[in-house]
């Protein structure tokens, strides 16, 4: 079982001198040193990095400051009117779904408790939270990103690309959780930022590459 809060991306967030921050490295000692040294390097499009570029570096904060406005989005009230739905029949529906917003490979799994991540670490306002919302099923979506760009790594187009990526992902998350939740079924969009579940162990459950 993996707990969110030992996540690289997690460690990254938490804010020296804070209370997370005290309690995280009271029970990981041995991560503190090379996590406070990754913690001093300059930011991702900081003017103290080496690609920074005045025009071109703030497209991607702007990217990431849109995900975390939505980021709330991702979980809403079921509509009380459920509709009956042939499971074999709803599958293909909402694979079709996925595919026309711009998934080339979409995926359903049955949810295991391995899936979900034991504890929240992403964020200080829900740090150390236990998960325990669960789902029956899960549907995974992929497409592929712009190789070119990614190539560029570490410099300024790979991260466009990543970011365009993220937003892509969130927007047919939303849409396909939007129209679940509209037929009167619980869902939720595990979109950048914002997981309860580990995206990788169910995507090759649900048969989309392996690990």
């Amino acid at each position: 079982m993996t707990d969110e809060r030992d996540v690289i991306f997690s460690r990254m967030n938490l804010r020296p001198g804070s209370p997370q921050y005290e309690a995280y490295y009271e029970r990981n000692p041995e991560r503190k040193e090379e996590d406070d040294a990754l913690r001093a390097l300059p930011a991702m499009g900081s003017e103290e990095g080496k690609a920074y570029d005045r025009m071109n570096s703030p497209l991607v904060d702007a990217c990431f400051h849109f995900l975390s406005d939505m980021r709330h989005l991702a979980e809403g009230e079921e509509n009380p009117r459920k509709a009956e739905a042939d499971p074999q029949n709803m599958t293909q529906r909402l694979k079709g779904l996925a595919a026309y917003y711009g998934a080339g490979i979409v995926g359903v799994t049955e949810m295991k408790d391995e899936h979900y991540y034991t504890h929240r670490g992403r964020h200080l306002e829900n740090h150390g939270e236990p998960v325990l919302k669960r789902h029956r099923y899960g549907i995974v979506f992929a497409f592929e990103m712009e190789k070119e760009l990614i190539f560029k790594a570490p410099m300024q187009p790979e991260a466009v690309a990543v970011t365009k990526g993220y937003i892509q992902a969130s927007i047919i998350g939303m849409v396909l959780s939007y129209y679940i939740r509209e037929l009167g079924y619980p869902a939720r969009n595990h979109m950048d930022g914002n997981y309860l579940v580990i995206a990788p162990l169910v995507a090759q459950d649900a048969g989309i590459g392996e690990i």
